[in-house]
């Protein structure tokens, strides 16, 4: 079975964004969908099964960026990386390579165009959400939060949201 063949209510732009660069970097080890996850992959799911991620159902949506929208790992999460890329404070975050790199890029282009230059992709779970792409993306805009730069309009955040 082929990657996007084990997704198959999951949009290809979803797809696109969040699955295929996960795969660039660490193949695809799954031959079904019952397959369990090995420690490794469970932060890219969220803890979620191949299925349950496969049972997913997405929308488009946008709203205005608010820390209390996320979950607490997800807060934490953006928070460290502002304070790692954007403050130069060491806060215990594994980060890849290119992290640093990726938030710039994202934080540039949200000053400049005020808005992300592609959609996150979240889960929604009960009143918050969890982050399965889009941190750097986030923490950009967190930073601009923290920093004051953001006015009373908020900054609108367009994502994908799904819902189990």
């Amino acid at each position: 079975m082929e990657p996007r063949e084990f997704f198959p209510q999951m949009p290809d732009e979803v797809f696109e964004l969040w699955i295929k660069p996960i795969i660039a970097v660490n193949d695809w080890p799954f031959k079904d969908p019952s397959a369990p996850l090995p420690d490794f992959w469970r932060p890219y799911f969220l803890n979620l099964t191949l299925q349950q991620i496969a049972d997913i159902r997405w929308e488009m949506g946008q709203f205005p960026f608010n820390i209390g929208a996320f979950g607490p790992n997800a807060q934490k999460s953006l928070m460290q990386m502002y304070f790692l890329h954007g403050r130069g404070m060491k806060q215990g975050l594994q980060v890849s390579e290119n992290s640093e790199a990726r938030y710039r890029a994202a934080l540039s282009y949200a000053e400049v165009e005020f808005k992300l230059p592609c959609p996150v992709v979240l889960l929604r779970h009960g009143p918050h959400f969890g982050i399965f792409d889009g941190h750097h993306r986030l923490a950009g805009v967190y930073g601009m939060a923290f920093s004051g730069l953001l006015d009373r309009r908020g900054f609108p955040v367009d994502a994908w949201i799904g819902e189990l």
